[in-house]
């Protein structure tokens, strides 16, 4: 959507069981910019982008994703408006094992609407972009764990998303796996013109990003990796 910022967060507050994991956030994220949020365990990092996916509602503020509020959608709307405008990359893929790679990454297409014919060209040209081309009849189950979190990375791109989001996308991955999936997700707010935001732990991963950010005692607030 030009002209629209794929992310602007206002004066966000969100608590859970008396405990205040989000206290008048904001952010602002920019098409073709990264941004690394980190902070210790239960920091409410996490929680952060479930918000941005719709998935809990804050107790106040406003989250707006590709111009809309998202916290005033419901059921079908909300899931139709993720498949338009959100990926998601899930610290273990999410993907479903049974299936050949372009299967998992065409479904993201076939669900959004795109006939068959378009998805799965569409789903060879994004492996091929992750260096994933010519797997055949392989099931994302033989896959190593890297190379389905290529998949993953694919198939958050499949409906060219106004905002990818990743959640600890590299935490289960050896070092030159970690190394390749940082580099094929900041590649992307470049390539396609998308916003990213990645909740990590490791430094050398944020390290990467245009901006980092950490989630301390409910304020994100600008600070390095460490």
């Amino acid at each position: 959507m030009a002209g629209v910022m794929p992310v602007e967060v206002e004066d966000l507050t969100y608590e859970i069981a008396g405990r205040q994991l989000l206290n008048h956030v904001g952010l602002s994220v920019r098409a073709g910019e990264s941004v690394a949020v980190m902070g210790p365990s239960g920091a409410g990092k996490s929680t952060l982008l479930s918000l941005l996916l719709g998935l809990v509602r804050p107790d106040s503020g406003r989250i707006l994703v590709a111009g809309q509020d998202v916290a005033a959608l419901r059921g079908g709307k909300l899931a139709a408006f993720r498949r338009a405008h959100v990926g998601m990359v899930f610290q273990f893929g999410e993907l479903l094992p049974e299936l050949k790679p372009v299967e998992n990454v065409a479904l993201a297409g076939l669900l959004g609407g795109s006939p068959g014919r378009t998805a799965y060209a569409r789903a060879g040209e994004l492996l091929d972009a992750v260096g994933l081309a010519g797997l055949g009849a392989v099931t994302t189950a033989e896959l190593s764990g890297g190379e389905r979190q290529r998949v993953a990375v694919a198939r958050a791109l499949m409906g060219a998303p106004d905002l990818l989001l990743a959640d600890e996308p590299t935490g289960s991955l050896d070092e030159e796996s970690r190394a390749q999936i940082a580099a094929l997700l900041f590649a992307a707010p470049k390539e396609h013109g998308c916003a990213l935001v990645v909740v990590t732990h490791d430094a050398t991963v944020a390290a990467r990003a245009d901006r980092v950010l950490r989630l301390r005692a409910g304020e994100l607030v600008p600070g390095g990796a460490g």
